[in-house]
């Protein structure tokens, strides 16, 4: 897929207001750990997680992605009644029924000629919602589209937590089944898509490739409990995280290979990386067998944790806001400048100077860490204007500039 008229205007995310590290996770799980003499450090030490953030409890996707699209709005100057096409996209929706996309509609007050709908498809979901749009911008059906999603993983650590500490029969091999439900964290993104005539950017959105294995589909699931009388009990997930893994990276290998000859682009020409967190064996493995420079690539992993389908949108609009991208960056220099951000420069609440004491919630310890801030804004980020560089944008794999659009490229692999 080739695209001649679509461009990415602004891409906004927000972040949780809580957190909870790897460190507090495990001390909760101390009755498995006690166990099954599992020792403490593992779940950092394996996953590359040091925390990941909470909404506050009882807030439902569809409120925080309301919140996340009237940024991304402000951040676009894209008047509304452009907006032809709205999505919501993530795993974690308000309901079954109606689309959680009708009441952030509603409540945003974009036009009721608007196409509404949800889209689910796991991890992926905010880029495929992106290249529905930008198909019908392609087709000159609509001016602009709205991709938004929220990430909560409350129900599920909760859940996974109080079922690991009672299920006496679990073993360590067992116990793996539920470690990726460790590392799931929260956060939301929302991107905006435009004609090419109407964009005050240039940032063209220059293509897109599909690469699926079904076979392997049932290597992760997750689904809501329900107790006898109907109601929902809780989250959960099973997951083969190794077998994931593998699989996983070769259905990439495939992509991309395929991606090259239908872009044009190559491995070498990359000049920033912005990709889906899930652990840094993953990212490991996936850059090595892709040959990509992982020192080109921007990192919310350690401090986010894995936050599913608004993962990926989420690092770009932070490394765009943070300066590890910009307008006319210089290819020759990307090993140069490509540097991950150290812990006093991270975005929000991942500033911190000192932690404050710890709030115990229904058995989760969480903490609201101390910002600090700048002319009233969180130091290191400025939260305001996460408008995308003049560059070329590609989802699926990265690469090299658009000639007509811009020194620098963008990848969202």
């Amino acid at each position: 897929m080739k695209y001649e008229n679509v461009c990415v205007e602004a891409i906004e995310c927000a972040l949780p207001p809580e957190t909870v590290t790897s460190d507090e996770l495990e001390a909760r799980l101390a009755p498995l750990y006690e166990r099954l003499k599992l020792p403490y450090g593992r779940l950092e030490l394996m996953t590359g997680i040091k925390e990941r953030g909470l909404w506050e409890r009882g807030r439902l996707p569809g409120d925080q992605s309301v919140d996340t699209v009237k940024k991304l709005l402000a951040t676009s100057q894209v008047d509304p009644e452009r907006v032809g096409a709205f999505i919501h996209a993530s795993v974690c929706r308000d309901y079954q029924e109606p689309a959680t996309a009708c009441d952030v509609h509603r409540r945003v007050g974009l036009p009721q000629n608007a196409l509404i709908c949800d889209v689910s498809n796991a991890c992926l979901g905010l880029l495929t919602g992106a290249i529905h749009i930008a198909n019908m911008i392609e087709l000159g059906q609509i001016d602009a589209g709205v991709v938004v999603g929220t990430e909560t993983s409350r129900a599920l650590m909760e859940t996974t937590v109080e079922e690991l500490n009672a299920n006496e029969s679990l073993t360590r091999k067992t116990v793996k089944d539920a470690f990726a439900s460790l590392t799931i964290g929260s956060g939301s993104a929302a991107i905006m898509l435009v004609n090419r005539k109407f964009s005050k950017t240039g940032n063209r959105f220059l293509g897109a490739v599909v690469r699926a294995n079904t076979e392997r589909a049932d290597l992760c699931r997750s689904q809501v409990d329900v107790t006898a009388g109907g109601r929902a009990a809780g989250q959960t997930m099973k997951t083969d995280s190794e077998t994931l893994l593998h699989e996983g990276v070769a259905v990439a290998a495939r992509a991309f290979a395929r991606f090259e000859e239908e872009i044009g682009w190559s491995p070498d020409a990359i000049d920033r990386i912005f990709c889906h967190q899930v652990g840094k064996a993953h990212q490991k493995l996936l850059f090595d067998t892709l040959k990509l420079d992982s020192a080109k690539n921007f990192a919310t992993l350690p401090y986010l944790g894995n936050t599913g389908s608004v993962a990926l949108p989420t690092a770009a609009a932070l490394g765009i806001e943070s300066g590890f991208a910009k307008p006319g960056d210089p290819e020759s220099d990307s090993a140069r400048n490509a540097r991950p951000l150290s812990e006093t420069q991270r975005p929000g609440r991942l500033t911190r100077r000192a932690p404050e004491p710890i709030k115990k919630r229904r058995g989760f310890q969480t903490r609201k860490p101390r910002r600090s801030y700048i002319n009233g804004r969180p130091k290191g980020i400025s939260r305001g204007s996460r408008r995308a560089p003049d560059c070329g944008w590609a989802a699926a794999a990265c690469g090299p500039p658009s000639p007509r659009f811009g020194e620098c490229a963008r990848a969202l692999p």
